[in-house]
């Protein structure tokens, strides 16, 4: 039983800390069957009993659609045969009115393969994987029409330590937050291994046993339970601001987020936005200083990859342009002509990554600064060790430069308002990295940023 937690609880520890890791627990019924044959008690029929089902499990997510999920159960497998045999002589023969009841108790320890469906709190999920069931407690209590019970005593000499069985099953499990499911779900077990031994002939140490020979389990569980998050999963910490005290405060002026667009803002492992230029230069740079980025998804101009980011990049063009149209057209304008010395436009930034660890470092000359949902700042530098939270904190420092940019050749076509906001430090730019995005979107739509701009004081 030691070796059973040992392993559980390893399996646990030295599993990619980065990855998302729950804990739960679980309880329902048992509705215990069995496969029951044979050649000498021929009368005798077992059936099923109600049991008690429950214990702990963990999962652990391999990625979007499939998880691995050990489990630690107490499970009961009760059932009853009847009628017994007696011997009379050289054979047995059935006692009218008898039975046999069989306490069968098991600590089970399942290893299922779950696959989930739907990005909505609610998802139907299936599964299977083998199931190892150790004998905790075997009796047996013989019943006789017109006379007191006998046991219960035990038959764990005559009982297998060890059943080998596979568990198939279905269900539904929801998210009440980003920490906590609870689910429901329906599992049938079916064993492999005939559980009952040294009952190959006909003899009194049968009648001991239950007058069974070949017995394999069966089991239908109802279960309900929850799981809580550990790791890679944790609820986004929202930073609490205190309202300045003046007339000003923060308002929200429009809220770019572009989650809502199922199309990846970025090459993957890379942190300049899929602009069409951005894409062009991501091949002049791996020939000069991005040569030796391993974590850059690597591709040539003639394969489809290639072809499919061209047709992503003219997407997010477009969308950069509703971003650029929206503020240079409307936003900056009124900032502008409100002409107060007091307030600023704030630009936040913050860009996302998907749960993918990244390996390498930092290689550019460029330094690179940004902040945590938390507010704690971060510098990144040439050979900086790169990982999730710094790869969305220079998603948004790069889009906040192309952002600059954009709107600054603004002023070449007449439109002057953001340089001129810019001019008198009415402009502020604010980078957050927000590390691994938490919704159910596809790996390529999880790499993204949001544009938020507030008027506030300076």
């Amino acid at each position: 039983m030691r070796k059973v937690f040992t392993i559980f609880f390893l399996c646990i520890i030295f599993y990619n800390a980065n990855a998302q890791i729950k804990l739960g627990f679980q309880l329902g019924p048992n509705f215990a069957s069995g496969n029951y044959s044979s050649d000498y008690f021929k009368e005798s029929d077992v059936s099923g009993k109600t049991g008690f089902f429950g214990g702990v499990l963990a999962e652990f997510k391999l990625n979007d659609m499939f998880y691995l999920q050990p489990e630690i159960n107490y499970i009961q497998k009760d059932v009853e045969l009847s009628p017994l045999y007696k011997q009379e002589g050289f054979g047995f023969y059935p006692v009218p009115g008898s039975k046999g009841d069989f306490k069968l108790d098991y600590v089970e320890v399942p290893i299922n393969i779950i696959a989930k469906f739907g990005k909505n709190e609610l998802k139907p999920f299936i599964f299977a994987g083998p199931s190892f069931n150790i004998l905790s407690t075997a009796e047996k209590t013989e019943k006789y029409v017109g006379y007191s019970d006998y046991g219960p005593y035990s038959i764990e000499d005559y009982v297998e330590s060890m059943d080998i069985a596979l568990n198939v099953g279905g269900g539904v499990e929801y998210a009440v937050n980003p920490t906590l499911d609870v689910f429901a779900m329906l599992r049938y077990s079916l064993g492999f291994t005939d559980i009952f031994k040294n009952v190959g002939s006909v003899s009194p140490t049968n009648l001991s046993v239950g007058d069974i020979e070949s017995f394999k389990t069966r089991g239908l569980v109802i279960g309900l339970g929850f799981k809580f998050c550990v790791f890679g999963c944790e609820e986004e910490k929202q930073v609490i601001e205190e309202p300045k005290k003046t007339p000003i405060g923060k308002v929200l002026v429009k809220e770019f987020d572009l989650g809502k667009y199922d199309i990846p803002f970025y090459v993957s492992g890379y942190y300049r936005p899929n602009t069409q230029e951005n894409l062009e230069q991501l091949f002049v740079l791996r020939e000069g200083e991005l040569k030796n980025a391993t974590y850059i998804e690597k591709f040539d101009k003639k394969s489809q990859r290639y072809d499919q980011y061209k047709l992503w990049a003219q997407s997010v063009d477009n969308i950069f342009k509703v971003v650029y149209t929206a503020s240079v057209d409307e936003i900056f304008p009124k900032i502008n002509s409100a002409n107060n010395p007091d307030e600023v436009l704030e630009i936040s930034v913050t860009g996302y990554a998907d749960p993918r660890a990244i390996t390498g470092k930092y290689l550019e000359s460029e330094v690179a600064s940004f902040v945590d949902l938390e507010g704690k700042a971060y510098v990144v530098k040439q050979g900086d060790d790169l990982d999730n939270l710094k790869l969305s904190g220079l998603r948004a420092y790069y889009c906040g430069k192309l952002l600059d940019k954009l709107f600054s050749d603004a002023s070449n076509k007449g439109k002057s308002d953001y340089e001129e906001l810019k001019r008198d430090g009415k402009i502020r730019f604010i980078y957050i990295g927000a590390g691994v995005a938490k919704d159910e979107s596809n790996l390529e739509a999880q790499r993204r940023i949001k544009i938020t701009m507030v008027r506030t004081d300076k």
